[in-house]
């Protein structure tokens, strides 16, 4: 499935989180999205000829690229890089949110233009 995105480089599901109708849509982009940027993190490792390479994630991306590249060598760019926040996110709860939409966090305008700088690039870089 390709996502559909506004002139703000976010998907275009994103901008209809607070519409019930569209929640069946929003739940098959985010799987669909989020299969596709870890696919995308597996596939280069995989392809890569390097056999060491330096990961700048989430710590806890660690894990399933070694069990997939038991071959290669795999260094966190930094090992405090561990976010207890992401860690708490499971399927389960991911699953509720979208089915109830709930719970909705809400930010000031300006505040939330600041926060979709970052990923805004999160998101061309991975494009390219």
């Amino acid at each position: 499935m390709s996502a559909e995105h506004h002139a703000s480089g976010l998907p275009a599901a994103v901008e209809a989180v607070g519409d019930p109708a569209q929640t069946t849509r929003l739940q098959e982009e985010i799987r669909s999205l989020a299969a596709e940027r870890g696919a995308v993190i597996l596939a280069h490792v995989r392809r890569s000829p390097r056999q060491k390479s330096i990961l700048a994630n989430e710590t806890g991306m660690l894990h399933p690229l070694r069990r997939e590249n038991t071959d290669k060598r795999l260094i966190p760019f930094r090992q405090s890089a561990s976010c207890r926040f992401m860690k708490a996110i499971t399927l389960p709860k991911l699953r509720d949110c979208l089915r109830g939409l709930a719970p909705q966090v809400r930010v000031e305008k300006d505040i939330a233009q600041l926060a979709r700088i970052p990923i805004e690039r999160m998101i061309a870089i991975s494009m390219s």
